[in-house]
């Protein structure tokens, strides 16, 4: 699966620099509730992770690279059953980044695609659950349009919940997001070419 700048794919042995990167940083686990991954740990962490991908059970965890770079993966997704109600087909999907392309829209890009991917394969509903605190996570959410439904609390841990949006607001948040890169990227076209009067520049 793939974006205008991503690429999803499955997990590899050679990610496993990344994944210690991303699951050995305090940083992102301090809204998560999962233990560190230590080096000693992280080969057989991400071989196990690999082995329940091919088993093709109920749990999916996916590598995000830039298409310029598919070798390195900057980030992790995981898509699991989401245990709402017994009569409700859903799962949930998780995402962590690492701080080397925190606050460039990848997070926002990766989940509105994998989205847009999963509606295309699934009819199942997909929440999120995250930190009431993590406003980074939350700003990602409702930039792909997910609707806020609540709290729960599972093992002592307040969480809030979200909802996916169904087809077409996957679609149009996905065209927002394009839009506003767009902006930006003219804006700073611009910028370079004629800067402000006593202002200082980069080289």
């Amino acid at each position: 699966m793939g974006t205008q700048r991503l690429i999803v794919r499955g997990l590899r042995c050679d990610d496993r620099s990344s994944y210690l990167e991303v699951f050995g940083d305090p940083a992102i686990a301090s809204f998560d509730d999962y233990e560190l991954v230590e080096e000693a740990d992280v080969d057989e962490v991400v071989r196990a992770a690999i082995a329940r991908n091919a088993l093709g059970g109920d749990e999916c965890e996916l590598a995000v690279v830039l298409a310029t770079d598919p070798d390195d993966a900057i980030g992790f997704m995981t898509l699991r059953p989401a245990g709402t109600s017994p009569d409700e087909e859903s799962v949930s999907v998780g995402y962590h980044f690492s701080r080397r392309v925190h606050g460039r829209g990848l997070a926002t890009e990766a989940l509105a695609g994998l989205l847009t991917w999963w509606r295309s394969v699934s009819s199942a509903r997909v929440y999120a659950y995250i930190d009431p605190e993590n406003l980074p996570s939350r700003r990602v959410l409702e930039r792909v349009a997910f609707i806020a439904e609540g709290e729960r609390v599972l093992h002592g841990k307040r969480e809030l919940v979200f909802a996916a949006p169904d087809r077409n607001s996957v679609s149009e948040a996905a065209l927002a997001r394009d839009q506003s890169v767009t902006v930006a990227e003219a804006n700073s076209k611009r910028a370079r070419a004629k800067p402000r009067r006593g202002s200082s520049q980069a080289p």
